[in-house]
C-alpha cells in the first residue's frame, strides 16, 4: 500500500503549530543551536572587525552544515569586500545574498555559497532574510503540486532570492499562516522536506 503523501493534506495554523511543537519536543538541539547563534550575531553584529566576521561565518557553517571549506577567507572577503554590509543587513537589502555568498578562492575559482549567504543574512535580522534550504524547497514545491499556491519552478528557488521570498509570501498568504512567528513556519517546512527526502531515500534502498 502507498503511504500518503504529508502534502497531500493542506496546512493550516494549527497543523503547522503542532508539527512545530513536535519537531522542538523531538530535536531539542536544534531549538538550541539556533538560539544561541541569534545571540552570537547579537553580541557581534558589526562586520567591521574580520575576527567578529570570522566567529559568525564559522557558526553558521558549523551549526547549519553549510559546507564551506574555507571559512577564514570567506569571512576575510566579507569585511573587505561586501560595501556597506551592516547598514545593508538593517535594512534587508536582498541584492546582499549574491555578495555575500560570492567567494572567489586562493585558485581564482568561484564559488556560489547560496544557502550559507541565506542564514547569514537570517541571523542578523530574521523577518527580512528567510532561509533557503533545499528541503524547504522541495515542500514548497510539492506543497504547491497538491494545493497550487503559485506560480515557479523548483530549481529557481535557488537562483532567485526575490522569488524564494515572494513564493514563501504566497505561501503564508494562502494557507493563512501570516499571524503565526515566522521560524515555526520555517520548521514546518524545513523537517517535512527533510522527513520526505529521507522516505525516499529509505524506499530506494529497499528497493536495491
Amino acid at each position: 500500500m502507498t503511504k500518503k503523501s504529508p502534502y497531500q493534506r493542506r496546512p493550516t495554523a494549527a497543523s503547522v503549530a503542532r508539527f512545530a511543537r513536535k519537531t522542538d519536543r523531538e530535536n531539542p538541539k536544534f531549538a538550541a543551536d539556533y538560539t544561541g547563534t541569534r545571540a552570537v550575531f547579537r553580541a557581534f553584529f558589526h562586520n567591521r572587525d574580520e575576527k567578529n566576521v570570522y566567529i559568525k561565518v564559522h557558526m553558521v557553517n558549523t551549526i547549519f552544515n553549510t559546507q564551506i571549506r574555507d571559512p577564514h577567507g570567506l569571512a576575510h572577503q566579507l569585511a573587505s569586500e561586501v560595501k556597506g554590509l551592516d547598514r545593508r543587513l538593517k535594512q534587508g537589502d536582498e541584492t546582499l545574498i549574491e555578495e555575500v555568498g560570492r567567494y572567489i578562492a586562493k585558485s581564482g575559482k568561484s564559488f556560489r555559497f547560496y544557502s550559507f549567504a541565506t542564514k547569514f543574512c537570517h541571523c542578523h535580522n530574521p523577518k527580512a532574510f528567510p532561509i533557503y534550504d533545499s528541503a524547504k524547497a522541495e515542500s514548497l514545491y510539492a506543497f504547491n503540486k497538491h494545493h497550487p499556491f503559485s506560480e515557479f519552478e523548483k530549481t529557481a528557488l535557488h537562483e532567485d532570492y526575490s522569488l524564494f521570498r515572494r513564493v514563501l509570501q504566497d505561501f503564508n498568504d494562502n494557507f493563512q499562516l501570516n499571524r503565526m512567528k515566522k521560524n515555526e513556519v520555517d520548521r514546518f517546512l524545513w523537517k517535512l522536506g527533510l522527513d520526505a527526502r529521507r522516505e525516499k531515500e529509505r524506499i530506494k534502498t529497499e528497493k536495491r
